[in-house]
């Protein structure tokens, strides 16, 4: 995925104040310091995608329970020509397929389902991110919102499933998960062809996340510009000084953001945000 703009060598890095032990699972990395673990796992789709998905997050989660880090909180997916088509099924509803066969398995998956994005690449290769821990995070949904695991089937055949966003308390510091948002009320997308329109609904989606969560925890700040980063994916490149001037004087110099270039998992769809939030649980 392209960076967009003057930036163009940004790298993400999460930092731990534990040491990391590092194992290294047949394609499965992990690292773990005793109360979260990382991993990351490159996808092998030589059985087609949907089959490659269910047994990829079959082997995540039998390797986080294996280690006693049983609970996903923030997932990322990266893959190939999401909205492209695999023998005239959308490959976007394939992965769906797949990863909630895997996640089903679960009992009451419903309820543990972490925050998460999908986004389509460029370049080949299938990679999944995720960040797990011994106990369940809070789930938020929005209001104005199905819950994507309650979407119709007209999306797919089984549902997407992750939720709109998470919250996880740790010893010392909170970090609340915000899942890749779009243009979407109800189910349905809205402002279609319409950048301004979909940006604008995208972050009213944030802001009623953000005030839902702070009715479930009131530990958490309830401002959009107190999100200590923002990514921002969108379909055309040629977007880009249209968002970006809008959200530099939304949100100033408080909140780093980054705009990659990436497919989004509606064709109609051209912007994706998605962020998190740490702060001292003490706050």
């Amino acid at each position: 995925m392209p960076v967009l703009g003057e930036q163009q060598h940004i790298f993400e890095i999460w930092h731990s104040d534990r040491p990391m032990q590092q194992e290294q699972v047949g394609p499965l990395q992990l690292l773990h310091n005793g109360i979260f673990m990382f991993g990351a796992l490159q996808v092998d789709e030589c059985e087609g995608l949907e089959q490659a998905t269910q047994d990829a997050y079959m082997l995540i989660l039998e390797h986080l329970s294996r280690q006693g880090y049983p609970y996903p909180l923030r997932m990322w997916n990266y893959l190939p020509d999401i909205v492209g088509l695999d023998d005239g099924v959308e490959r976007y509803q394939l992965f769906c397929t797949g990863r909630h066969i895997a996640l089903a398995t679960e009992p009451e998956y419903e309820t543990r389902l972490p925050a998460a994005s999908a986004l389509g690449t460029t370049g080949a290769g299938f990679v999944i991110y995720f960040i797990a821990a011994h106990e369940p995070p809070l789930q938020i949904e929005n209001p104005l919102q199905v819950s994507a695991f309650h979407y119709p089937a007209c999306y797919s055949p089984r549902s997407p499933s992750f939720s709109r966003a998470t919250v996880k308390h740790w010893p010392d510091s909170t970090q609340f998960y915000l899942s890749g948002t779009a243009s979407i009320r109800g189910h349905e997308s809205r402002g279609k062809d319409d950048i301004q329109s979909q940006l604008q609904l995208t972050l009213d989606n944030i802001e009623h996340l953000l005030t839902h969560a702070r009715q479930q925890c009131p530990t958490l700040k309830d401002k959009l510009d107190n999100l200590s980063l923002l990514k921002i994916y969108l379909r055309r490149g040629e977007d880009y000084t249209l968002v970006r001037d809008h959200l530099q004087q939304r949100f100033g110099s408080t909140c780093p953001l980054l705009y990659l270039q990436a497919d989004i998992c509606r064709k109609e769809l051209l912007i994706e945000i998605e962020g998190w939030n740490t702060f001292d649980s003490a706050r």
